[in-house]
């Protein structure tokens, strides 16, 4: 439908006490833990940190050191469903353990285009935890990507339109395809029947901007029995106010779990929002030397960006063929050869984009997309010297990066160098530790957002 038609015809958004909201979730004395199903849902977030383990002594030690709100890069999206089932156990298991007398809540993190392992993860988190749930609030708006929900169907943003989810590319995905863009009707198909529609709750807009915060409570203390509650919202305001009713909930006692995209996680934090970064602040002290980009996002967004970006002066495409990989023979071979042509591009200062057939899309399945990163990280891993600057692109590949090919065991977001790209600092454990590593989502940004980028952070190397 029309974009400025259905904003310009929802209730009228009330003013807002930004202040005043910051002021009540930090007073709340809450700790928030966020597990992150791949690196991109700190899309929103600045100085918190980001861990890649989630055995007892790490976690009880982030809690040592103060961390009020942090995330786990569980990568669980990239895992088949039984093992990211035992993964999201385990953390919950650890996380009771480590955080003791503290009182914490916990953030699933998800797709804010529906794609991921639910209900199943958050069940099966709720079960680590072993505590009795009221319900599990479901907030998938990312605002900054134009992933909105209105009378509980979930959209995205295409310009001048607002498209149903069910209707875009994100929900033919290969793994994780779906037909409802009504949240309640997405929640019975995906839990295959389990949770009829008719059973979950929904926050509308018109709760939310004519009831606030009051309205928000009373229907949050009405449910009780491990409810799915959907949650409309198109604007930060709008999850203000839905955060500020579950603070007060909180307040009396009642318990919840979250499955949330970027947006509401950083708004029930207590994190305020912060100015993009600029260019200059992702460039490493590597006089000289060139950049790399690393490209394993499949949908149709990334390789239009890819497309643009490679046009730039400077920049050397390493197209990596699908089919070398895939085969175990030639697999390490193939990985030779290009770890020495990544060295030698960036070594003689030009700009590296390390990519694989964009064919991959037709394969498509998760065990093929695994060997794919993998392989692009062994790539990698064989980096000689410190690049001027790294790009990680898409949800599965810079996890990979992060953990496989650059040692990352703990790090710290910044920032973000465009809506919804992230940028880390790398841990003293890495291998080059304090290097700007930017988390680019595949689906996040226009046709330009990558070249933006990688052209950004070429001219500011040259000043």
């Amino acid at each position: 439908m029309d974009k400025d038609f259905a904003i310009g015809s929802l209730p009228q958004q009330p003013t807002l006490d930004v202040e005043a909201f910051y002021e009540k979730a930090l007073g709340l004395g809450e700790h928030w833990v966020v597990l992150d199903d791949d690196p991109t849902g700190t899309q929103t977030v600045h100085d918190v940190p980001v861990l890649t383990r989630w055995d007892v002594e790490s976690l009880r030690q982030e809690f040592h050191r103060g961390s009020r709100a942090f995330y786990i890069l569980t990568n669980s999206r990239a895992l088949p469903e039984a093992d990211a089932m035992r993964l999201a156990k385990e953390i919950g298991e650890n996380l009771s353990e480590a955080s003791g007398d503290l009182s914490v809540s916990v953030v699933s993190r998800g797709d804010s285009t529906l794609r991921g392992h639910f209900p199943t993860e958050v069940d099966s988190l709720v079960a680590g935890l072993s505590r009795k749930v009221d319900g599990t609030i479901l907030a998938p708006a990312f605002i900054e990507g134009g992933r909105l929900t209105i009378d509980t169907i979930h959209y995205v943003d295409q310009g001048d339109s607002l498209s149903p989810v069910a209707e875009t590319e994100f929900a033919r995905d290969s793994t994780f395809s779906f037909k409802s863009s009504e949240l309640a009707k997405w929640v019975e198909e995906k839990s295959r029947g389990r949770i009829a529609a008719s059973e979950v709750v929904c926050i509308k807009l018109s709760d939310i901007r004519e009831g606030g915060s009051d309205r928000v409570r009373q229907i949050l203390l009405d449910c009780a029995d491990d409810r799915v509650i959907a949650v409309d919202a198109v604007s930060y305001e709008d999850l203000m106010i839905v955060a500020s009713g579950v603070f007060d909930t909180l307040r009396a006692g009642k318990n919840w779990v979250y499955r949330t995209a970027a947006s509401l996680a950083r708004v029930l934090a207590g994190i305020p929002s912060k100015p993009l970064l600029a260019f200059g602040e992702l460039r490493n002290a590597s006089a000289g030397l060139g950049g790399v980009t690393v490209v394993g996002s499949y949908v149709q967004k990334t390789t239009e960006q890819l497309r643009k970006a490679l046009a730039l002066p400077g920049v050397v495409g390493l197209e990596v063929p699908v089919a070398e990989l895939l085969d175990a023979e030639s697999r390490a071979k193939t990985e030779q050869h290009f770890s020495r042509e990544l060295n030698q591009a960036i070594s003689s200062g030009k700009h590296a984009m390390l990519y694989t057939g964009r064919d991959l899309v037709k394969a498509g399945d998760l065990s093929v997309g695994k060997i794919v990163s993998s392989a692009l990280a062994q790539i990698v891993r064989g980096l000689k010297e410190r690049p001027s600057y790294f790009i990680a692109k898409g949800g599965i590949t810079s996890s990979d990066m992060a953990t496989e090919a650059l040692g990352v065991t703990r790090a710290m977001v910044k920032g973000q160098i465009l809506p919804g790209v992230p940028v880390w600092e790398l841990g003293a454990e890495s291998h080059f530790p304090g290097m700007r590593f930017v988390v680019f989502p595949g689906n996040v940004g226009d046709a330009n957002a990558l070249a933006d980028i990688v052209g950004g952070l070429i001219s500011s190397a040259s000043e």
